[in-house]
This record gives C-alpha cells, structure tokens and sequence, in this order.
C-alpha cells in the first residue's frame, strides 16, 4: 500500500513512505501506484504531483516513463 495512517494530536494524517530510497524496478512500481492512485482522484497526474509526494524531480525523470507505462499497463487489466 502506498500511503499509511497515522495519528497525530487525534487526527489521522496520510504520510507517504520515503520515495528518494527508492531504487530499480521497487521505484518504478511505486510510482505507477502513486500515477493511478492520483489519475484516480484528480483526473491527471503532473511531475509536481509527484515531487510533492516525495519523489526527486531526477528520478521523475528517469522513471516516469517506465511507470507511466506501467501504471497504464495495469489500469487497462480487467479482472
């Protein structure tokens, strides 16, 4: 799962596990998870989007394009 909750002062709080630590095919899944979970809920992803959530802007560059196939590969998988 890519977000985890927490309580902080009674409120959970969605923190996000630490993306610069990430490396090699473990980094590419994490982000396609991160591009579908935000195409979910907003309709689009941008390299804002995912350097907000803790991705480095040189691993966007590198992996987006991996994890954009990726994440579309998934996405178009019925069940």
């Amino acid at each position: 799962m890519s977000y985890r909750n927490r309580m902080i002062g009674g409120a959970a709080t969605a923190i996000t596990d630490p993306r610069p630590l990430l490396r090699g095919r473990e980094a590419i899944e994490q982000m396609a998870d991160d591009m579908r979970i935000m195409v979910t809920r907003t309709g689009g992803v941008t390299t804002d989007d995912l350097t907000l959530i803790g991705w480095k802007q040189e691993q966007v560059d590198t992996l987006a394009p991996r994890a954009r196939n990726l994440a579309t590969k998934l996405s178009t998988v019925v069940a």
